[in-house]
């Protein structure tokens, strides 16, 4: 009977509109993704969307979403007898338990299965559409849709379909089979999250997945876009026990459901027994005569109509919380939210302090969609909820207006919605309480969070009320509400960007612990009111067409409109129009007025017109700025600042000089004046800032010059585009080019996307200046030299004014702080202008004055910072040369986690550093790292500068990275550098991927490539230390500097460099080396193939490690190509893993030995039998494929 039982389920359930809708969904979904939007891509835009590699990770998500299809599927198969009062009747069959559980469960496979497949058909057709992106899109490989079908896909619906039987069949019912779901998800979710980190527990980590999604990502994890698109998909053993293991722990978990399910009513409970007893016991409360009752009398008034009405709103919520569906839903948005919550984190995996600013983004991208659709769900079911029990006729007939029995609905649902967020505040509380380190402030949530995410969901709200109120159906309602939740993700993608085009949409307002929402919270609020109103008038109309009675359709509704619409309705609708009205037209003036708003089409309309008339500029030579006279008059609060000053200029160009080109690189800036001594203006484009010079006479070769000027930055009322985060209230930070004009045309900063050039018949981006261009090294920089500078900022009495240079006074004038910073040595033209309401930290160290600026409640990692500058600059002057300065400081800005290494000035982020937990001393100390590496660029970037071409970001960035691991190791020990060393492997290796065109060599790394250029260039340059020792490496930098020490023309190139390590090289495997890391793209790729251990008669033990080795070099089309090995490379037998064997002495022995291509054994004599072999997990630029830990 299995066979009948299967066939009669599967008919079943592909005719129940559940699977129809799922089916559709799923179908729909994986077909626009693939034609249409492609929402989820790989780095760089370089996979093609039909690779196979992307149809597996579609089929893998799209298990992820069957997990609670598959709930309600398996529920309904198991419980629905018992349900419906079937199961009796099916008790006195001669159809087998068996046979019942295991033909529902083989139907509700196959449905599942089926769902799973309309992901396969709706990817394979979305290629073939016309209007999908044909360029992103190559021939269709079967394997794609084979293994992401047969090997993930099925045998997940499988797997998902056993362990939702056994839950159904624990627990007995729908709710506790999602409520499991849910549990099941956190578990899986956090389990996932806490091994990420984890190395040593990768294969646990695979094992332990049930999709299989842990296990392709670790194998794909370093495949490069090259072998993606052609095809490769990655297989391992590991991956194929993994599915093995959860298929047969499916058919455990069957069997036992089987065995264990009883299809009778369960037993009565002896305590459910009791109770009846008792009951049945009680006496007769009935008396022995009747009294007459005497009946309360009517009463209609106000105080009646509020009460009711307050109970029609407690009991629209009450059906709403008390709802399993709401219940499931928000154990959902729960299980999403609390891993992120626990979690947070920043570079490298770092923690950070649960800072509020920090917990309230998460908290909305975890709840946000969530209560919308409980908004658009519940509504559905709030306004139809009398007419499927077939009381409205009742309700309607009552004697009260149509809007008290609307507005309960909306009121009853906005009380769901912002009660609901004040549970989620106080699991964020928790978070921040258990933390033990961050104050916990309400007012903060309240005003970031509850008010402006509340005042959101009652947009959301409104509309799905008038939606249904006006639809004929609930299924139409909730059908209209799926496309606004689906046009809330798209819509900025398909030219909804405009926040008044289109409903509910917000301008973002990013949070800061230093500056709260800013002054990014106007405009937000006027939107809303905007919207708002329109949310009123929705109402209204709702109210207003509210079917009563038994009415006909939406033609009888208006016909009697106009009766309807009397009275406080009539009242009502003009003042919300009105305020419709005034609040658009102030948003409007606001953003298309007083300020200009962009869109993305527009933008790139601007850049390409500025590229056609001006870049012609960029070849003609310009003087050099040397000399910087400023005064700058910050306003925090409005946000606003004033600059005017004097630059002063040299042609150093040698040959006269007809035009000065100024220009305002900067969007923000507004150049009020401009004047040039000995020169008239002869061509003033205002819509691009740009303006030329002629001089009365040319400027001679070694003349100089002045421009003087003056310029505003800021803005008046508020924007809706192109928000101003470097001006701000609390923590400002600007840049010389955000406050200055630009002399000269250059190429940065125009369209480099290839699609937006072609679209604007532009040829491609000029590429960098080869690496053998004499002319790029021999051409000045026009305002990118080395300058003297003298700074007068002012700013608000009651912060400080911080800026390059020595600080001559400081003093409080009119109201207001104002400062004078003066700079007599040669300083890069990168001067930075920072205020804010910091706490000072301080001290003096080898003559040298170190400085924290940070926000006074951010104190957790100040010494740290101020431990890490004093051994950086001891080392750097001792390895490389001397210091320029006589301070180095770091000021703290509100926004982002990097830093930036202005003149003696560090500038980083609240989470680049500030917010870090570093409690845990096991934890990779990355403030250290970050402020070591910054520190780095006053050797390297402000003292050795190169020019814009091939190669330059080797010196600058590299150097820093290497620089700042010398003082890591010297600070922390090695086995943090080993720890960062693992961490920038993994970059470099996953970075492949997003790579765009040919992987250059490291000797010519583009300044976008950051993958090589810090992560296998830190690679590289400590594997140079390792072979090369660092004495030696440290000689070379330090002759290179000395030779190019406040650059200039020619300036130093990456060829420099590796000519100054190949000097210091004495051996010919180093010289290999060298023309290996730098000068070709290639690969390691060391395997463990077989390790014995065998004891000695003198105790000690004797182990053997057989070894694999291969080099490859990667060429210009991203094929790997062997080439033969000869290479020294460290092998270490440890006691434990290699994670945490160095921090704790457990490294048994260590030696360098010399590796050829192909098989080979090395022998080693131990004291104590080793627990762990490692082939150097770290320095080389290794595959990541191979076992190099064993």
């Amino acid at each position: 009977m299995l066979r009948p039982v299967a066939a009669f389920e599967v008919r079943y359930l592909v005719r129940n509109p559940l699977f129809l809708a799922t089916f559709a969904a799923f179908f729909l979904a994986s077909f626009f993704d693939m034609a249409i939007f492609k929402l989820v891509q790989e780095a760089g835009g370089t996979v093609l969307f039909n690779s196979p590699n992307a149809i597996i990770k579609t089929h893998l998500i799209a298990s992820l979403l069957y997990l609670f299809v598959g709930a309600a599927f398996i529920s309904n198969a198991l419980l629905r007898d018992r349900q419906t009062g079937y199961a009796p009747i099916l008790l006195t069959t001669r159809v087998s338990k068996a046979d019942v559980l295991l033909g529902r469960l083989a139907g509700a496979i196959v449905a599942g299965a089926a769902v799973l497949a309309a992901v396969s058909l709706g990817t394979w057709l979305g290629t073939l559409m016309p209007f999908a992106d044909q360029a992103m899109l190559g021939p269709n490989r079967l394997s794609g849709w084979a293994f992401g079908y047969l090997f993930f896909a099925f045998p997940n619906a499988i797997i998902i379909s056993a362990i939702l039987f056994a839950l159904t069949g624990a627990t007995r019912s729908t709710a506790g089979t999602f409520i499991g779901v849910v549990l099941l998800l956190v578990f899986y979710l956090v389990g996932q999250r806490l091994m990420e980190n984890a190395p040593d527990l990768i294969s646990l980590r695979v094992l332990a997945d049930p999709f299989g999604m842990s296990g392709y990502m670790a194998g794909a994890r370093y495949l490069t876009a090259p072998e993606l698109n052609a095809g490769i998909v990655p297989v391992t053993p590991l991956m194929i026990g993994s599915r093995l293991l959860w298929l047969a722990i499916a058919a455990v978990l069957i069997t036992m459901t089987v065995r264990m399910h009883r299809m009778a009513e369960p037993n009565v409970s002896a305590r459910r027994l009791r109770k009846l007893a008792r009951a049945s016991q009680a006496p007769s409360t009935r008396p022995d005569r009747v009294a007459e009752a005497v009946l309360p009398s009517a009463t209609f008034d106000r105080r009646t109509a509020r009460r009711q009405f307050a109970a029609r709103v407690r009991m629209d919520a009450r059906h709403v919380l008390k709802s399993p569906v709401f219940v499931v839903l928000l154990l959902i948005a729960f299980a999403f939210a609390i891993p992120g919550l626990l979690s947070a984190s920043t570079f490298a995996g770092t923690p950070l302090y649960p800072l509020t600013s920090i917990l309230v983004p998460i908290l909305n991208a975890s709840f946000r969609t969530f209560l919308v659709i409980v908004a658009a769900y519940f509504a559905g079911e709030l306004v139809w909820r009398d007419r499927e029990r077939h009381i409205d006729q009742l309700i309607d007939a009552a004697p009260v207006p149509s809007w008290s029995l609307m507005l309960p609905k909306f009121l009853g649902l906005a009380l769901v919605l912002l009660s609901t967020l004040a549970v989620t505040v106080l699991v964020a509380m928790l978070v921040q309480f258990a933390s033990g380190a961050v104050p916990i402030r309400p007012g903060e949530y309240l005003r970031w969070y509850v008010l402006p995410t509340g005042a959101d969901l009652l947009l959301v709200a409104a509309l799905a009320i008038f939606v249904q109120a006006l639809s004929p159906g609930k299924y139409a309602g909730w059908g209209v509400m799926a496309v606004y939740v689906v046009l809330l993700f798209v819509g900025p993608a398909i030219g909804l960007a405009h926040p008044l085009a289109f409903y509910g949409q917000v301008p973002g307002v990013p949070l800061a612990d230093m500056t709260g929402s800013g002054s990014f919270g106007a405009a937000a609020w006027w939107v809303r009111l905007f919207w708002a109103a329109i949310a009123g008038l929705m109402l209204v109309a709702a109210q207003l067409l509210w079917p009563r009675g038994i009415a006909g359709g939406m033609r009888t509704k208006l016909r009697l409109l106009p009766r309807r619409w009397t009275g406080p309705a009539r009242a009502m609708t003009l003042s919300l129009l009105g305020m419709a009205g005034l609040s658009g037209a102030w948003i409007f003036y606001n953003g298309h007025i007083l300020n200009r708003y962009e869109t993305t089409a527009q933008s790139e309309d601007y850049l390409a017109d500025y590229e056609r008339r001006y870049l012609r500029y960029a070849s003609r030579p310009q003087p050099v700025v040397t000399h910087l006279a400023l005064s700058v008059d910050l306003f925090p609060d409005q946000p606003r600042a004033d600059v005017g000053g004097t630059l002063r200029f040299e042609n150093k160009s040698g040959q006269p000089i007809r035009d000065l080109h100024v220009r305002v690189a900067n969007a923000g800036l507004e150049l009020l004046a401009a004047d040039v001594a000995g020169a008239r203006l002869v061509h003033d484009d205002r819509r691009f800032g740009y303006r030329i010079f002629r001089f009365d006479r040319p400027m001679l070769p070694d003349a100089t010059g002045t421009l003087t000027f003056r310029g505003r930055r800021g803005r008046a009322g508020f924007v809706l585009s192109g928000q101003e985060r470097a001006l701000v209230e609390n923590g400002t930070v600007l840049d010389a080019f955000d406050l200055i004009p630009r002399i000269g045309m250059h190429d940065s900063g125009l369209l480099t996307d290839p699609a937006a050039r072609k679209r604007q018949g532009l040829d491609p981006a000029r590429p960098l200046p080869a690496l053998e261009s004499r002319r790029a090294v021999d051409t000045l920089m026009s305002d990118n030299g080395w300058i003297t500078a003298d700074l007068t900022v002012s700013t608000a009495a009651d912060q400080t004014p911080v800026a390059p240079g020595r600080r001559v006074w400081d003093r409080k004038a009119h109201g207001r702080r104002v400062a004078r910073f003066v700079s007599d040595v040669p300083t890069f033209n990168d001067v930075s202008f920072h205020s804010g309401r910091f706490a000072l930290a301080s001290l003096m160290h080898g003559g040298v004055k170190f400085a924290v600026y940070h926000h006074p409640e951010h104190r957790w990692n100040v010494r740290r910072m101020l431990d890490a500058m004093t051994r950086s600059v001891d080392y750097y002057r001792s390895a490389f040369g001397p210091y320029q300065f006589d301070r180095l400081q770091i000021v703290e800005n509100p926004y982002g986690e990097g830093a930036h290494a202005y003149p003696h000035t560090l500038s980083m982020g609240e989470a680049g550093g500030f917010a870090m937990d570093l409690r845990d001393p096991s934890q990779l100390d990355i403030a250290t790292m970050l402020v070591a590496h910054e520190t780095a660029h006053q050797w390297w970037g402000h003292q050795l500068r190169g020019t814009r071409m091939e190669g330059t970001a080797l010196l600058i960035e590299t150097l820093a990275q290497y620089s700042a691991l010398m003082v890591l190791e010297k600070t922390k020990g090695p086995d943090q550098v080993q720890r960062f060393l693992r961490f920038q492997r993994d970059r470099y290796l996953a970075g492949r991927r997003a790579q765009v065109g040919a992987e250059p060599p490291l000797v010519r790394v583009a300044p976008g490539d950051n993958h090589i250029t810090y992560g296998k260039g830190a690679l590289a340059m400590y594997l140079l230390r390792q072979q090369m020792g660092e004495a030696v490496v440290n000689r070379a930098l330090r002759g290179l500097l000395a030779r190019h020490r406040f650059s200039v023309p020619p300036y130093p190139r990456s060829l420099d460099l590796v000519a100054a390590l190949r000097a210091e090289a004495q051996l010919p495997q180093q010289q290999e080396l060298i023309t290996d890391v730098f000068e070709r793209v290639t690969l390691y790729d060391f395997k463990i193939d077989g390790v014995t251990s065998a004891r000695r008669p003198d105790g000690q033990w004797t182990t053997v490690v057989t070894v694999k080795a291969a080099k490859a070099f990667v060429g210009g089309d991203g094929i790997a190509r062997t080439a033969p090995l000869d290479a020294i490379v460290p092998i270490a037998l440890l006691s434990m893993h290699p994670e945490e064997a160095v921090a704790r002495s457990a490294v048994l022995r260590q030696s360098t030995q010399r590796l050829r291509s192909g098989e080979q054994k090395v022998r080693f004599v131990t004291a104590r039998r080793p627990a762990y072999v490692a082939v150097d997990p770290s320095a080389f630029m290794s595959t990541g494929r191979s076992t190099t830990i064993c």
